[in-house]
């Protein structure tokens, strides 16, 4: 076994292009905004019915949007990193291959628009949609890297305006019984989803107490580190 020597050469690692890693990265982002978060948000923005049947809350909803919108990004990202680590061409190859195909998403989602009713026509757009990017993505680089707006451009229209938007915001319960604040909750639903929706509301009733707490049990049940309703259970006895 022979042990490295300080008269050995070093290995020469090659250099990180962060500018141009940066840029390549806006141009991914932007493409797979435009190509995959676009689309399943306006999809899941228009149908809140989805999240109502799921009966998903507002944190859940909000998780989603911003799952689809960077997680696939990031990973591409992550790719274009270790590649360019690599060096050689294979930081190239991938950067070209991510293009190509968040092109021909981009392409798909574009021409659904144009002709929804051929699928065939469909493909033929955007695959000569991801054909022309590629070709000259280089030439372009840094009006393709504005493409990264969109991200937060689609999550405000997903999280704003959209539908499922009205989901978003529980609906404040100022009933004096359990179901009026099911009705409020029914109702919001209802006109967030454009279905019919059912809802309930709780809590506890001790007759010893007159009814208390009643629907103010949460507000029993509230301490500093969120609610406890063990503790709501023990101030009724």
């Amino acid at each position: 076994m022979t042990l490295p020597t300080s008269d050995q050469p070093a290995i020469d690692r090659p250099k990180v292009d962060r500018r141009r890693l940066i840029r390549r990265s806006l141009v991914v982002f932007g493409l797979m905004t435009a190509g995959i978060a676009a689309p399943v948000l306006d999809l899941y923005g228009r149908n809140p019915a989805v999240f109502v049947a799921n009966r998903s809350t507002p944190a859940q909803i909000v998780i989603f949007g911003l799952l689809v919108t960077f997680v696939p990004p990031l990973l591409a990202v992550l790719i274009l990193m270790v590649t360019e680590r690599v060096g050689g061409r294979t930081a190239d190859i991938a950067y070209l291959t991510l293009v190509g195909i968040s092109a021909v998403a981009t392409g798909m989602a574009i021409s659904r628009q144009a002709v929804p009713d051929n699928t065939a026509g469909a493909l033929a757009v955007g695959l000569g949609f991801a054909v022309v990017v590629v070709l000259v993505c280089r030439r372009i680089e840094q009006g393709l890297a504005f493409f990264s707006l969109l991200g937060p451009a689609v999550l405000v229209m997903f999280f704003v305006i959209s539908p499922t938007s009205r989901l978003l915001a529980e609906p404040e319960e100022t009933e004096s019984s359990f179901l009026g604040n099911a009705r409020i909750k029914a109702h919001a639903a209802a006109l967030a989803s454009g279905i019919p929706a059912l809802a309930d509301d709780s809590g506890i009733e001790v007759d010893a107490l007159g009814g208390a707490p009643g629907v103010h049990t949460a507000d029993w049940a509230a301490t500093p580190n969120g609610r406890d309703f063990l503790q709501a259970m023990t101030r009724t006895w």
